[in-house]
């Protein structure tokens, strides 16, 4: 990965984002550690070296809800967008194409169940039977990813 550059918008919120997740921190010594990524976001770039430090706190402030609140519905959507440039973000982006091409192959199939199980905290199955087809899809922490494939049942 190169260097992730960052338009006004983006630093602007990422800036504010950044601000606000640095405080929360428990001491100094955590909190200095973001000191480089909040000048390289100031400057419009965030270099490779930094880009998971970035990856992290975005992704804290996405799945805590603490975007949408501090920056309302379309600030969250702008951090979603550059979370979506990084490479975890692009990894996340590939694994939802992956699932999206699974569950094609299950179009004009005749749905005959949908089954969401607990598997524990954080962590579901979901089965969708067909009558040709049924596909498991694990659902934890961690992300999405077919378990299961069976055909012809």
């Amino acid at each position: 990965m190169t260097a992730l550059t960052l338009d006004e918008t983006e630093r602007d919120l990422l800036t504010r984002e950044l601000t606000s997740f640095a405080e929360s921190l428990p001491d100094e010594a955590t909190r200095d550690r973001y000191a480089p990524l909040l000048e390289a976001i100031t400057a419009g770039e965030v270099p490779d070296d930094l880009v998971g430090l970035l990856e992290g706190m975005l992704e804290v402030s996405l799945q805590s809800g603490h975007a949408r609140k501090a920056q309302g519905a379309p600030g969250e959507q702008a951090l979603i967008a550059t979370y979506g440039r990084t490479p975890s973000g692009q990894a996340v982006s590939k694994t939802a194409r992956e699932l999206n091409r699974a569950l094609s192959a299950l179009v004009g199939q005749r749905l005959d169940r949908l089954y969401f199980s607990a598997r524990g905290p954080g962590s579901y199955s979901l089965l969708v039977d067909t009558d040709q087809a049924q596909l498991t899809i694990a659902i934890s922490p961690t992300g999405l990813r077919v378990e299961n494939v069976g055909l012809g049942l």
